[in-house]
């Protein structure tokens, strides 16, 4: 079993956190002894989990006498991998941040419990391909690239940007967010929203259909350089003026965004 992390969410269902470490602590009853169960070490919620019984082997990831990473490349994309101090692995992918780092090590330490061998798992992670919709390359007209991510998440938002501005350094990063998830509209998220953007140049948002939720107060902490838009083509006819050759531009909705991508891509052939 490998737990990521635990962190509040899905407000519609679960009241507080304590809700859904009960849930996990559920899970873990039924990992029997002769199991595994993979964690990052410095999440504070899963050590609470797991100090309510856990009767399986534990693995964690992170910490120099576990599993853990030394990068190569500031993005991710290349990183060694240690076990208790020593040299395992160097691995190449096509993946980058922080976050895949963590869920890297995760699946190296499974792989290596179960005697799969690390020149097999370099392979493995040489030719893996990534998902659909988590920082696809949806195209790029005139050294603009433009992203798709299913971020909508404090936590996956800041993680995802920071591991695109690791990738392209000082070049200009336009974030697009449909925002809206029932967590959000709760207002559970109303102090992580906002910082979760510090690191994109430009913040373009599309308000909200429904009035549940102020968006504009929620993002007050990004000051001057989020705008709040009141429909999908007044954000691509902004975005495509702002856009400059070298821009990245990075749309992070868990909905369609009324085919966004495309029609961005479109007027982005048009203006230049």
């Amino acid at each position: 079993l490998i737990i990521n992390n635990i962190e509040f969410d899905h407000a519609d269902i679960f009241p507080d956190i304590e809700a859904i470490k009960k849930q996990f602590q559920y899970l873990l009853r039924i990992v029997p002894s002769k199991g595994t169960v993979i964690f990052p070490s410095q999440d504070q919620s899963i050590q609470d989990v797991l100090s309510r019984g856990c009767w399986a082997k534990k693995i964690t990831t992170g910490e120099k006498k576990s599993w853990y990473a030394q990068l190569l490349k500031s993005d991710g994309s290349e990183f060694e991998c240690y076990f208790q101090g020593e040299k395992r692995a160097v691995l190449h992918w096509q993946l980058i941040g922080h976050h895949n780092i963590q869920n890297a090590l995760a699946a190296i330490a499974a792989a290596d419990s179960i005697g799969v061998s690390m020149s097999d798992i370099e392979k493995a992670f040489a030719t893996f391909e990534n998902v659909k919709r988590r920082l696809e390359i949806r195209g790029c007209v005139n050294n603009i690239t433009v992203y798709d991510d299913f971020a909508h998440h404090p936590t996956a938002i800041a993680t995802t940007i920071a591991g695109l501005r690791a990738r392209i350094g000082d070049e200009k990063m336009i974030v697009i967010a449909q925002l809206g998830s029932n967590s959000m509209r709760s207002g559970a998220h109303a102090d992580t929203l906002g910082p979760a953007f510090h690191e994109a140049d430009e913040v373009h948002v599309l308000k909200p259909d429904d009035n549940s939720w102020d968006v504009v107060s929620v993002l007050k902490p990004l000051r001057n350089k989020v705008f709040v838009h009141d429909s999908v083509s007044d954000i691509v006819n902004i975005v495509s003026k702002n856009a400059m050759k070298n821009s990245h531009v990075l749309v992070m909705s868990n909905k369609g965004f009324d085919g966004l991508h495309d029609q961005l891509l479109k007027k982005l052939t048009i203006n230049r």
